[in-house]
């Protein structure tokens, strides 16, 4: 059994058993094709003792003995992309004759070198020491094996410590810690700091503009110690296929741009005046588009990376603990933000700015009756031709006196 699968507590191909309790269906395309599981140290597990339903972490191979196991497992073996269609399918079982290196400890097996290596095959389903007649396969150590009619090999020495723990601790706090800062800062911190850039700027003094920028360099600082995490120990960009490929695939796109955010930031233009109401330059408005749809994208693709990420929990409860988490938790708390900002503008305008409602109004109403025409009289739409002309007034001496000569021809109709 590969260690990863140990410490992961679950079968990476089979999350929802557990490693110690079914080994036998570990599948041998886990084993010797999946990059992690590869480069993870190799152990050999003791069936459970009476009463028990664990298996127990025997002894941890050497390297040398690793890969001579493997290159077994690969010609007795089958998956998909293997050469042997007949081959086993699951629960690889071997037995060898070894030299212990080191006693090891009360929470890592003995180390031991093969000198022969000895498999039972069997071809009842395609699992490992289901045969009634087994036989042993002798690995030779020169790259070539010899099968030979036996009894199942049976282990005569014994480790001096029945090791049943997965060592998941660890691991698990390591899973849990980059869930939670990923969860904080991409699934919490940014999206609040985009909503308040989007809907608080009915405040005076830039406050949304305070507000946005400590959310999100608060937020990405909690992104970036849980993205280390992951660099630091856990390998999935060579696992092909996998929900923790494509997490890590998007994670790193995810990163990279939010990374670039608070450096765009720093190349800000400035507006072509002095206040918010003057007119944009060109490249402020390209950097506008430029540092808001970057942002989108980012947390858009944050929004799919969480939910690969939540997949690639080892246990399914914790799966579906996260998942609710991120779903009902954040996603329920930043509809609520929403809607406070949605009800404080509204708010904010009908105490502050009255005028400004009530202008609203006014304008609908006079646009809706300048739509009507007057009732009776030839002058059908002149009331309409009065909202625009004026704007013209002043431009030329023609829309002058063609604006006088619809006011007096308006306050003819009138009279």
């Amino acid at each position: 059994m590969d260690f990863f699968c140990i410490e992961r507590g679950r079968l990476l191909d089979k999350p929802s058993l557990r490693t110690l309790e079914f080994p036998d269906r570990h599948s041998v395309y886990c084993l010797v094709d999946v990059s992690s599981c590869l480069r993870s140290p190799f152990e050999i597990l003791l069936d459970p003792l009476e009463g028990e339903s664990l298996y127990a972490r025997g002894w941890r191979l050497d390297d040398d003995t690793k890969d001579r196991v493997i290159d077994l497992a690969r010609n007795l073996g089958s998956w998909s992309t293997s050469e042997n269609s007949a081959g086993i399918l699951q629960g690889f079982r071997a037995a060898m004759n070894a030299t212990v290196l080191d006693l090891g400890s009360s929470t890592m097996p003995p180390l031991i070198s093969a000198t022969v290596i000895v498999r039972t095959t069997g071809d009842d389903n395609n699992v490992c020491g289901t045969s009634t007649q087994p036989q042993v396969v002798i690995d030779n150590g020169d790259g070539t094996t010899t099968t030979i009619n036996a009894t199942t090999p049976t282990i005569t020495a014994q480790p001096p410590n029945r090791i049943t723990n997965t060592g998941t601790s660890d691991l698990q706090k390591k899973y849990y810690a980059h869930a939670s800062l990923m969860l904080i800062g991409w699934g919490w911190l940014l999206p609040m700091g985009t909503l308040f850039a989007r809907f608080l700027k009915h405040r005076p003094e830039a406050l949304w503009f305070q507000i946005h920028r400590v959310l999100q360099v608060v937020g990405l600082l909690f992104a970036i110690v849980g993205w280390i995490i992951a660099l630091v120990n856990f390998d999935v960009f060579r696992d092909k296929g996998h929900h923790s490929y494509k997490h890590g695939i998007l994670g790193m796109v995810t990163m990279v741009l939010g990374l670039l955010q608070p450096l765009n930031a720093l190349l800000r233009p400035t507006h072509d005046g002095t206040t918010k109401d003057d007119a944009k330059t060109a490249l402020r408005v390209v950097w506008e588009y430029a540092h808001k749809g970057t942002g989108y994208v980012a947390l858009a693709l944050a929004v799919v990376t969480i939910g690969y990420g939540t997949l690639s929990l080892p246990n399914p409860d914790d799966q579906k603990t996260f998942q609710t988490a991120y779903g009902a938790g954040v996603g329920g708390f930043l509809l609520l933000l929403f809607v406070i900002l949605q009800y404080d503008r509204a708010t904010y305008q009908e105490e502050h700015h009255p005028d400004k409602a009530s202008s609203k109004e006014t304008n609908a109403e006079e646009q809706a009756g300048m739509l009507e025409a007057p009732s009776g009289g030839p002058f059908v739409g002149i009331r309409l031709l009065q909202l625009y002309i004026p704007l013209y007034g002043n431009t030329s001496t023609i829309n002058e006196k063609v604006h006088e000569h619809v006011l007096i021809t308006v306050h003819k109709c009138l009279e």
